[in-house]
């Protein structure tokens, strides 16, 4: 389907589906259907550097396909949830914090994550990775948006999450940073998703390598990260992609 015609850098435009909402609510979360007509990709992000065998049009015949990926706003995922189990049954809530001029609120778990039974994962070695990647010609690195949030938490662990403002008390629905174990979840479910694909792709938290010799294969293995990654509704942020670089940062 996508036949290349030559390589060159170039500063492209490409065609992607952004919702402009701001999620301050689980009201506020995306709608996780999409209409895949070439029509309804109507919004661009400009000059962005890719190392490129595909014309204009082939590439947005590409991002249309899988424009129900590319979004600013994160997808929950129903490959699994996140649990939190306590080491005893004392109840902990969470305060909330707005840190020096940082308009980003902090929550402090702390507390909870002493009380919280440790699970175990190994993250990927960065050197190791960099060296298998780096061997070959092809890379594109794929950046899930906001990486954390799309992991749903069980329900136990919504309770456990909670935490104290001014306005009242609130449970987080999806998986907030800070909590204990989310880097290990979160590069176990990553690695569940990408079995059998070791030879060509690479996860490291909310980065995902896809790696190749050829174009050819390159295409194969990028559609088969993101229909993956689709089929399970994860989304992706296109302005923080690189596409078939012959390096990387």
């Amino acid at each position: 389907m996508f036949k290349p015609y030559h390589q060159r850098a170039e500063n492209i435009n490409l065609l992607y589906l952004e919702d402009n909402l701001k999620l301050e609510d689980e009201e506020d979360m995306p709608n996780l259907e999409f209409d895949h007509e070439a029509s309804k990709c109507s919004k661009f992000i400009s000059d962005i550097q890719q190392n490129s065998k595909l014309s204009q049009l082939q590439r947005e015949e590409l991002l249309c396909k899988y424009s129900n990926i590319f979004s600013n706003n994160p997808g929950c995922t129903d490959l699994a949830e996140h649990d939190i189990e306590l080491k005893s049954d004392r109840p902990i809530v969470a305060n909330l914090y707005l840190p020096g001029k940082d308009a980003r609120p902090y929550i402090d778990y702390r507390r909870l994550n002493k009380v919280t039974r440790t699970q175990y994962f190994p993250l990927p070695n960065i050197e190791e990775l960099i060296e298998k990647v780096s061997a070959t010609k092809y890379i594109s690195v794929l950046d899930l948006t906001r990486g954390y949030w799309q992991i749903p938490l069980s329900p136990r662990a919504q309770s456990y999450a909670a935490f104290v403002t001014t306005f009242g008390t609130f449970t987080p629905l999806r998986l907030p940073f800070g909590l204990k174990n989310a880097p290990y979840y979160f590069s176990r479910l990553m690695a569940s998703l990408l079995r059998n694909s070791e030879d060509y792709a690479v996860p490291y938290l909310d980065d995902v390598a896809v790696f190749s010799q050829s174009w050819e294969d390159h295409l194969g293995h990028l559609e088969d990260i993101l229909d993956r990654l689709g089929s399970v509704k994860l989304r992706i942020k296109l302005s923080k992609c690189q596409f078939a670089q012959s390096y990387v940062k």
